[in-house]
């Protein structure tokens, strides 16, 4: 590992400035033969149209990549497709150098066309009875999922230890679970990918869905060590899952050729970090890796690496602080009787140029949307009169009587657009050449519309996700987004054309290439 600082020590004179990274890029290549996958499919009657089009072409891909990799390394790959919905399908298929594929695209289309209501309990007892005897170097869980569980068992917790029970008697692999589109169950998805080493992947839209499964095929097959943790002494690390710091972050897996970085600080600024990542390989061989190499920027100087990572972790903390609003449900602050509904206006599908939103018509001032008026206030300290006083709706109230408090969304609203103004004269100054600023621009808009969305919380969530475990896949399809707030509308913002992001590196982008056709 590598350990940069923001400033040099001498020029700390704030806790603002207290600022370092570590950066850990493992490269090599993960050694394996056969390899079991189980390939846990949704096919409930949302998944019809698009999605099954796109999930049925992503699996075709799939099996093809995975012939050429046997075709490579003269090993075999043992694929379980268990599609469900109320009811239970299954396919088994054995991949070797030799295999023709031609025969299984009708197979799996059979199997995964779109009916019914969703039982994930269902499809996760199909998984714990079935008896994988193959000798393997991994098995690899891939469980995706539209929707909301309609029947059966729909308590999250036991939904996980129905995962863990097999998982914890399958041989080193990847539990990864893919929460597909806007009505999927995100507390659903983030429990069951809680599991050691779990991996979640939130898709907001039917394109998305190739890149993130060529991504998680990357992250399966490209394990350096399992069950790892950060730990620092001296010092704490950025947690953007608690919105915390702590001395000991639990990372999962650690990958071969894909570079990552943490943010921390220092309990005391004369003295260096001490930090190690432990973990342990598919095959339990322990793992440790030490700081290598220390650097600081002379004195006067700034990192401007550290710096970009700086503006990073503001703009975590406002993901997740916005996440957190959302989630408490404070943007619902409507005037009206409580069976009042916003206007919902859909956003068109907008990837490559700007994104808008368009006010309607009313002459109504007072409308659903209108904060709700302030009936008493207290009077200001250099007011006579020390007591509540009643706000006139005359002409001659002062302008501080009439003044209107803001909601915490409006709060947040005017923090997040203030954020983006600087992040855009920080890349207006300085540049921006790979996108990562640009990046968080993207994220910080995104926030801003969610906040102003009827089904915002998907949209957010997959960009603090994407963001914080910095995937490839870049949520940027909005068009199902629902607005229901109109007022103090934002300046367009052009969102980058992407799927994927300047975290994204060559060996993942080219697995990604190989089962999606969505790569910019």
């Amino acid at each position: 590992m590598e350990n940069y600082r923001l400033k040099n020590a001498s020029d700390i004179s704030s806790d603002e400035d207290n600022f370092e990274i570590l950066k850990c890029n493992i490269t090599g290549e993960c050694q394996y033969e056969d390899v079991q996958w189980t390939l846990i499919c949704d096919r409930s009657g949302s998944m019809y149209g698009d999605k099954f089009n796109c999930l049925l072409y992503t699996m075709v891909k799939m099996l093809e990549y995975f012939l050429e990799d046997s075709i490579k390394r003269n090993n075999t790959h043992i694929i379980h497709i268990i599609a469900f919905d109320n009811e239970i399908a299954e396919l088994k298929i054995k991949i070797n150098k030799e295999t023709k594929l031609e025969s299984f695209k009708e197979e799996i289309k059979k199997i995964l066309t779109p009916k019914g209501m969703t039982d994930i309990g269902l499809a996760l007892n199909t998984l714990n009875k079935t008896k994988y005897e193959e000798n393997v170097s991994m098995h690899n869980v891939i469980f995706m999922s539209d929707g909301e569980v309609t029947v059966g068992v729909s308590n999250a917790e036991k939904l996980k230890e129905k995962l863990e029970i097999k998982l914890n008697n399958i041989t080193a692999g990847t539990p990864a679970i893919l929460g597909y589109g806007v009505q999927h169950d995100i507390d659903c998805m983030e429990k069951l990918s809680s599991v050691p080493n779990g991996e979640y992947h939130c898709i907001e839209s039917t394109e998305g869905a190739g890149v993130v499964y060529g991504e998680v095929m990357h992250s399966c097959l490209n394990g350096y060590c399992r069950n790892t943790e950060l730990i620092l002494e001296g010092g704490q690390v950025y947690d953007f899952k608690s919105n915390i710091w702590v001395d000991k972050l639990s990372i999962g897996r650690l990958l071969f050729n894909k570079p990552i970085t943490w943010t921390i600080k220092r309990d005391h600024i004369d003295k260096e970090v001490v930090a190690k990542l432990i973990g342990e390989s598919i095959t339990g061989e322990k793992k440790e890796i030490l700081i290598s190499m220390v650097s600081e920027p002379e004195k006067g100087e700034v990192n401007r690496e550290v710096e970009r990572y700086r503006l990073r972790y503001l703009t975590q903390k406002l993901l997740a602080e916005t996440r957190q609003l959302i989630e408490e449900g404070r943007q619902s602050m409507w005037r009206g009787p409580p069976n009042a509904q916003p206007a919902i206006s859909r956003l068109k599908r907008q990837n490559a140029g700007k994104l808008s939103l368009f006010k309607p018509d009313s002459d109504d001032e007072n409308d659903i949307l209108s904060p709700p008026p302030i009936k008493r206030q207290r009077a200001w300290p250099n007011n006579e009169d020390d007591g509540e006083v009643e706000s006139s709706s005359s002409g001659s109230s002062s302008p501080e009587r009439n003044m209107v408090i803001k909601t915490p969304k409006e709060k947040m609203i005017e923090r997040l657009e203030d954020h983006m103004k600087m992040l855009k004269e920080y890349i207006e100054t300085n540049g921006d050449d790979t996108g990562f600023v640009t990046v968080l621009c993207d994220d910080t808009y995104v926030a801003i519309c969610s906040l102003r969305a009827h089904n915002g919380r998907h949209f957010i969530v997959a960009r603090q996700v994407s963001q914080g475990n910095q995937r490839a896949y870049m949520a940027s399809d909005m068009s199902d987004m629902q607005v229901e707030d109109f007022d103090n509308i934002i300046s367009p913002h052009q969102m980058l054309r992407s799927h994927t992001t300047p975290y994204a590196s060559q060996q993942v982008v080219k697995t990604i290439r190989a089962v999606s056709d969505n790569v910019l």
